[in-house]
């Protein structure tokens, strides 16, 4: 493998050969915090037998209070002490009335984890970003209010008025949609209007929010009751089936274009396990370019931009990543594997590093200033 980076290995208690070389990381990885149990209102989802990172970035919660009118998201950054506790909550965005807004907040300030280590002592944890959630009763469809409205959002981004159609999207969005659909349905239009804007970075995150999905709520009934409800209505992804392939075609072409190979594949298998007896697959021939380019020996690059101070990167079937090129300032790169908590490593523009083998379906997270780029490169070994 041809490379002018420093050779750098990531590992908690094993060596990694890269190459001809092998070296032990100097400095051991932290061990993020977990989740223990949450403020006044706030608790965690039981998904039953399913597994799911606790850091995710679409991690699920639900509040324990009366029926909301509304749903909502609110994406929170904060840091946990050594003692577990909870300091400096900041809100960095989402889709919430002032109530939910609130609760959210108190409801992790008053959370509690259990702590972070390095090399078995606890340790301070600065910046860690989740996702609350806001599940209600609501079928998916489309607010009354905001049909007519959005039909001209679609008519904006057709006829390229994409200024128009974001200062429409966001004011939809803050003032007239109530429903994770409604949300679902507005981060698919921005997608456009930021692909029509040369923002591809933004279109992709926009369409990680469209695809979304959490536990939905279905109403309850008396025992007693002769009426049925039919539950399959109350769906997990916020759209409706054809719409949510449609959404997840999208996120995989703009995926595709950006190099983010580990997401295209996760996009396409979304797809096909939702849709298994289709008898088209117009993916099929391109996801196949990606596969036999991803067991090759050529290096697959990609330019990464922190958008609000930080990009997600699913790793594909290669363990072997580069960085060059960096404008701005990355600080960290936090790693979260198949449920388990975050681990945490210093950014070093200029080296490499690879995964253990063992560590599956991972996300790489870089942490930074707000609009520093670099370049990503992934290798086969």
């Amino acid at each position: 493998m041809k490379s002018n980076f420093h050779r750098n290995t990531l590992a908690i208690s094993c060596i990694l050969a890269l190459g001809m070389q092998t070296q032990v990381l100097a400095q051991g990885l932290q061990s993020g915090p977990d989740f223990l149990r949450g403020g006044e209102y706030l608790t965690q989802i039981n998904k039953g037998d399913e597994t799911y990172d606790p850091y995710e970035i679409q991690r699920s919660f639900t509040f324990n209070f009366d029926e909301p009118t509304r749903e909502g998201i609110v994406d929170v950054k904060f840091d946990v002490k050594a003692d577990g506790s909870v300091e400096n909550v900041k809100v960095l965005g989402g889709f919430y009335d002032e109530q939910f807004r609130e609760q959210a907040v108190n409801g992790i300030t008053g959370t509690v984890f259990t702590p972070a280590t390095a090399a078995g002592a606890a340790i301070d944890w600065p910046n860690l970003e989740m996702r609350i959630i806001l599940r209600g009763v609501f079928l998916p469809a489309m607010t009354a209010d905001m049909s007519e409205d959005f039909a001209r959002l679609v008519k904006l981004n057709t006829d390229k008025n994409f200024v128009e159609a974001e200062a429409l999207a966001n004011l939809l969005l803050t003032t007239k949609a109530h429903s994770l659909f409604d949300y679902a349905l507005l981060q698919d239009q921005l997608a456009s209007t930021y692909m029509g804007t040369e923002r591809v970075h933004e279109a992709l995150i926009a369409m990680r929010n469209a695809t979304s999905s959490s536990k939905a709520v279905s109403p309850q009934t008396l025992a007693n009751t002769r009426l049925g409800l039919n539950v399959d209505s109350y769906i997990d992804d916020y759209l409706l089936p054809e719409m949510y392939r449609a959404a997840m075609s999208k996120r995989l072409l703009i995926a595709l274009a950006m190099n983010q190979t580990g997401e295209a594949l996760n996009a396409y298998d979304a797809i096909t396990a939702r849709s298994p007896e289709a008898t088209d697959d117009p993916f099929k021939e391109q996801i196949e370019v990606v596969r036999t380019t991803l067991a090759s020996e050529n290096p697959v690059g990609s330019q990464i931009k922190l958008v609000q101070g930080k990009w997600i990167f699913e790793t594909s079937t290669r363990k072997v990543f580069g960085v060059t090129g960096l404008t701005g300032q990355v600080d960290t790169i936090d790693i979260s594997c198949d449920g388990a908590v975050k681990r945490r490593m210093v950014f070093t523009n200029d080296t490499e590093f690879g995964l253990p083998a063992a560590w599956e379906n991972c996300k790489l997270e870089f942490q930074g200033t707000d609009g520093s780029t670099f370049n990503l490169y992934e290798y086969l070994n």
